[in-house]
């Protein structure tokens, strides 16, 4: 790809629209490279490595992925892609409409980077997306983010007895 990108894991096709209107209203330059169950997202990440004609498919800048999927969920994703020495560092963000702490504290387990909930009001989901890109320096400034503390706590979860992401 000419252009950074990152890979959406996602079956909605509503999520994926939500996903897409915010993109466009916050004139992301990324591209999105999306998969539909879990067997689609690992065949891609097993592209970024193979060798082919033209060489390796430029790996994403990190991973959106849903929980609840089919074929295989987003936990075995995780897990999968944390077992690839190649992608042990790959930023995957647990993007999910739960938020039951057993969800959470299984996606810190299996080495999830951060896990987030979506947000149903069209504002927050875009301010919410627009910090996941800027805590991965992939929109405007990196570090940089326009997230309030009230919303960050809202929809960024981390385990059980332990600060939420900063």
């Amino acid at each position: 790809m000419d252009h950074p990108h990152f890979l959406l894991v996602e079956d909605n096709p509503d999520d994926i629209a939500l996903l897409f209107m915010a993109l466009d209203n916050l004139g992301s330059p990324l591209e999105v490279s999306i998969c539909h169950d879990g067997v689609e997202a690992m065949d891609a990440l097993n592209a970024c490595m193979a060798r082919g004609p033209v060489g390796p498919v430029d790996p994403p800048r990190f991973v959106l992925l849903d929980i609840n999927m089919p074929k295989v969920n987003g936990f075995e994703v995780l897990r999968r892609i944390r077992a690839l020495p190649a992608f042990q560092e790959l930023p995957v963000v647990m993007f999910s409409s739960s938020a039951q702490s057993s969800d959470v504290e299984q996606a810190f387990l299996d080495r999830a980077s951060a896990y987030v909930v979506k947000p149903i009001d069209f504002n927050d989901y875009r301010r919410v997306f627009a910090s996941i890109m800027a805590r991965w320096g992939c929109d405007g400034e990196p570090g940089v983010d326009p997230l309030d503390e009230s919303l960050r706590r809202r929809y960024f979860l981390a385990p059980q007895g332990q600060p939420g992401p900063s």
